[in-house]
């Protein structure tokens, strides 16, 4: 079985099941002039996924593991660079809260989750910087989450300013697409951020916070 889940720009996303193989996710950039150099300095967007998978790992933050690639194969005639993922089962943070369809103790879980990988991130001096609803993969009782697009991972250069901002990406998606966020989930989330965080550091954190957010 072979199922396209998302064609975003240049690059798809394909669910895939092998007879007698776990299912798992295939992600297919066209390999172009542009690609094919950044490929030779090792900044490729597949290149830096792997990367970036690894270092969430170490990190201690849940994530699709990488089984293949980047490799060079062939949709039809179209040359592409493949990298294959561990399929994880679930539904993004962002589609749950569109459908209202987590209760409160659910969404406070949730909340909580979500601030403990922003911690787990800023412990190990890493900041993502597309860590946004979407790309979390939540299980049903809300309490595991799974970050399952890991491009925008690389080492921290600002730290209070770079928790913030992974603070703050996890809403501006949201509020973009006028998808009600209850404030005890916004809450729970910083909480369990904070709470990771060396004291020192947090008032640095919540006033970066507070010049990113409008109001």
């Amino acid at each position: 079985m072979v199922e396209c889940l998302k064609s975003a720009g240049l690059r798809s996303v394909w669910l895939m099941q092998r007879v007698g193989r776990a299912p798992c996710v295939v992600k297919a950039w066209p390999l172009d002039p542009l690609l094919a150099i950044k490929l030779l300095l090792g900044i490729s967007q597949p290149q830096r996924q792997r990367r970036g998978a690894v270092r969430t790992s170490d990190a201690r933050v849940l994530t699709s593991k990488v089984l293949r690639g980047p490799r060079l194969a062939r949709r039809g005639l179209l040359p592409v660079v493949e990298l294959e993922l561990a399929y994880v089962p679930g539904e993004a943070a962002l589609e749950l809260l569109r459908r209202d369809a987590l209760s409160g103790s659910q969404q406070g879980r949730l909340g909580r989750a979500c601030g403990e990988i922003v911690g787990l991130y800023a412990a190990a001096g890493l900041f993502h910087r597309d860590l946004k609803l979407s790309n979390l993969i939540v299980d049903l009782d809300g309490a595991t989450v799974w970050v399952v697009d890991t491009v925008g991972v690389r080492r921290m250069r600002r730290p209070a300013r770079e928790v913030a901002r992974m603070l703050e990406r996890m809403w501006v998606e949201a509020g973009e697409l006028q998808i009600k966020v209850a404030p005890a989930l916004q809450a729970a989330v910083l909480r369990a951020a904070l709470m990771q965080l060396p004291r020192p550091m947090r008032p640095w954190v919540l006033g970066e916070l507070r010049a990113m957010l409008p109001g």
